[in-house]
């Protein structure tokens, strides 16, 4: 979560600091649209594990989950 919040960060910076045509600019809104479906996902799936488990569990857990998953398929 924190990696994809850093990530939009500097899309946003990027933004703020440069002059962009609209094919740049059209560019940079797909960017930020594809990192908050990232970022909803996440938080969507914590939400549930929350809910699972009972508890608030801590990102790291978290993407150990995932990707030991990911890796089993």
């Amino acid at each position: 979560l924190s990696n994809i919040d850093k990530e939009l960060c500097d899309v946003l910076h990027y933004i703020e600091f440069c002059n962009l045509n609209a094919a740049q600019g059209y560019k940079a809104y797909k960017m930020i649209k594809e990192r908050r479906i990232i970022r909803r996902t996440i938080k969507n799936e914590l939400n549930v594990l929350n809910i699972i488990l009972g508890k608030k569990i801590s990102e790291r857990l978290f993407l150990m989950f995932r990707v030991n998953s990911h890796r089993k398929k």
